[in-house]
Formats: structure tokens, sequence, C-alpha cells
């Protein structure tokens, strides 16, 4: 028996006493002895004999087929070999046969090694980027949520925690991020010209675009003026006036939202602001006075040390009344302005003017004293008026 390739085994094989012939030189053979058989020379042994681990395997995948005759390439599946039987010579009494047996992993063997080591790179490569995954997720997520945040502050306007700092490396996020800073300036911006319980109502009713309509509703209309704020404009300069007005404003207007209203515009030196709209208001009387009285007490301890800076003295005056009056927008295609108009806004205007013929600092009509009749306001008649160019 000899070493056939890198594991496999080659005999030749007497068929009916299965004894392999082999070289005298084979040292692994337990026991020789001289063949007589046809007048071969040379060792033969028995082949269960063979003293070798390729020969025994050999021998327990082959011997069927040594034995069934013929010619015979065979895959032996369940041993994993490869047998190949062929007839040598034929005597009277001796049948010898040549017999090679190979593992087929000698034949795949190199196959076998690519495709291990393609699995084991295919593998290799996986793990990296599931880890490459999980290392880069946190850099995707995080600032993906914050923006989602962002948006869903800017789509209810409560903006005022600002943008997001945290900036994303994946530069496709961090123009992402550009882009939603830029709307949600864009939004605040807009909500400083317009009221933002306007732009709420108009994104949770779903409207979109803004058109142009109004509506008749049931308002509670306060303008305000500066007393005497001609005299003011020619004693400062302009920027001091521009200085004394942003502070007059901002203390006004910050009382007038914390007190429900509808900031409308500014007129000069007037503010005009309503309750009522867009969002209906049972106590826009209560809620109009009580701005009213915070708003005198807001100037003289806040705006006057403002403007006593520049020796000027601040003092406003303010008109209230109550009824129905148009609200909506109005304009044209390109430009519109949410505002109230009507008697009812016509009649505050007059009543604030009105203060001067009475010495008054805030004046409500008896339309809006029926409403907080029942209120602990302390009022006091004043007169009757005829409101020039009315009716």
């Amino acid at each position: 028996a000899t070493q056939f390739g890198r594991t496999g085994s080659a005999f030749v094989v007497e068929v009916q006493t299965l004894t392999a012939l082999a070289t005298s030189t084979d040292t692994n053979l337990l026991s020789n002895y001289q063949s007589s058989a046809g007048g071969a020379t040379g060792t033969v042994t028995p082949i269960t004999s063979l003293n070798t681990d390729y020969a025994q395997t050999a021998l327990s995948v082959a011997r069927d087929l040594i034995i069934s005759g013929g010619v015979v390439n065979k895959r032996v599946k369940k041993s994993g070999h490869w047998v190949s039987v062929r007839d040598l010579m034929e005597t009277p009494s001796m049948h010898w046969r040549l017999v090679i047996v190979v593992p087929t992993s000698d034949y795949f063997s190199k196959v076998h090694r690519s495709r291990n080591m393609t699995v084991g790179i295919t593998v290799a490569m996986l793990v990296f980027v599931i880890l490459l995954a999980v290392l880069m997720l946190p850099l995707i997520l995080t600032p993906l949520g914050l923006l989602r945040d962002q948006v869903a502050r800017v789509a209810s306007l409560d903006m005022e925690k600002g943008n997001v700092n945290k900036r994303s490396v994946i530069s496709e996020i961090d123009h992402l991020q550009d882009r939603v800073d830029q709307l949600s300036n864009a939004m605040i911006s807009f909500t400083r010209y317009i009221p933002k319980e306007v732009v709420r109502d108009m994104l949770a009713a779903g409207r979109g675009v803004a058109e142009l309509g109004m509506e008749p509703m049931h308002l509670c209309v306060l303008f305000s003026d500066i007393v005497k704020f001609t005299a003011i404009c020619e004693s400062v300069t302009p920027e001091d006036l521009s200085s004394l007005l942003n502070a007059y404003f901002s203390r006004c207007v910050s009382v007038l939202v914390r007190h429900n209203a509808t900031v409308d515009k500014f007129i000069g030196d007037a503010i005009m602001a309503f309750w009522g709209a867009p969002i209906p208001n049972e106590n826009a009387e209560v809620w109009a006075c009580l701005a009213s009285v915070h708003m005198q007490a807001e100037i003289e301890r806040s705006v006057q040390p403002e403007f006593a800076r520049l020796g000027q003295v601040v003092k406003a005056r303010i008109g209230i009344n109550s009824g129905t009056a148009l609200v909506g927008n109005i304009g044209s295609a390109d430009r519109i302005s949410y505002t109230a108009l009507g008697d009812t806004v016509n009649v505050a205007a007059r009543l604030e003017g009105c203060n001067k013929l009475f010495g008054s600092s805030i004046m409500i009509s008896s339309a809006t004293r029926e409403f907080i009749s029942d209120r602990n306001f302390l009022v006091r008649f004043l007169g009757k008026i005829k409101v020039i160019g009315r009716e």
C-alpha cells in the first residue's frame, strides 16, 4: 500500500484473499510473505493488517467496491472519499485489482480554504459594519431627535427654548439643521408681526395659506396713547426717541400678552389691542380692564425711569369699548393684515382721546361697564359724550 496524493491510498489487491501487494521498502507492513500466485514477486500482506491510518480508512471505504468487480469510479458521500477500482491481472487462481481511495478534501481543500476565507472576510466585514453602525447611530439619531423636537416647537410656535446648539458631524444633517434654524427664526420674526394666537389658530384649523376675509365677533377693544407725545418728540433726539418708544412698547405689550390680549398694531405712539379673537373670550372685558390698570402701574414703575433719564415724563391714556366688530384678514393678495374694523373699534379710539376732556387716564364705555358690573372694579360715571361723525 502506498500513500496516494496528500492523504489518499493506492493498493494492488487480490480480490479473493484481500491481500495487498506492496514494495519491499514499505516498513509499515506487519507481516510479509512471498506470493506464489501467477509468478508475481514482491511482498504481500493481508489488507486488514496494513498498519497505516490511510490504509485502514481505504479498506473500510472500498471493501465492497473491490469485491463487486468491474470498473468503479464512485464518490462515497458517507465517508467523503473518491474510490477508483481497475482490473490489473487475472489468473485462474488470482484476480489482481488496482484500488485508489482519496478523500474528497484532497480535491476541494483549496476550494474549501477559499470558501472559508471568503466567509471569514464576509463575517469580519459584517461585524465591522455593525460596529460602525452602532458607533454612527448616536451621531445620526441624536441630532435628528433634536431637530424633530425643534420642528415640533416651530409647529406649535413654542420657540422660546431657541434653536439646537449641538451640531452634527454629518454634513447632510448639519445642512438640514441650518435650514430648520432658518425656518425657526423666520417663524419667530413672523409672530412678531402677526399675533401668535392668530397663527396658532390658523395652524390648528388646518387652513393653510392665509386668505382675505373677515367675520363678525364680539370684541373688547383697547387703545392707548402717550400724553403730549409730540412735545416729547421735539425734546429728544431720534435715537433717544426710538429707545424710549421701544421701552414703552415692550413693557405695555408684555402686560397685554400676560392678560391674553391680541396686540393688533402700533400706530405711532398708540397701541391697539383686543380680546375675543381669534379665540372667543367670555371674560374679555375683565381681562381688558385688568390689563389697563396693570399697564398704568407698569408705566409708572419701569417706563417712567427711562423717560426721566432724558428729563421727560410719560403718562398714557387708555380707552376701552365692547361690541361686535369685523375681525380677520384685510389687504391685498400680496400683503395681508389681521385686524378688527367697525364702530366698536372707532369708539374705543375716540374714548382714549376723550380722556383729555375729563382729566382721566382710563375710560371705558357703558357697554364695557355692563360686562364688569359684578366684578370688583372701582368705576365712576364721567358723563355722556357724542362721538363726532357718529349718528
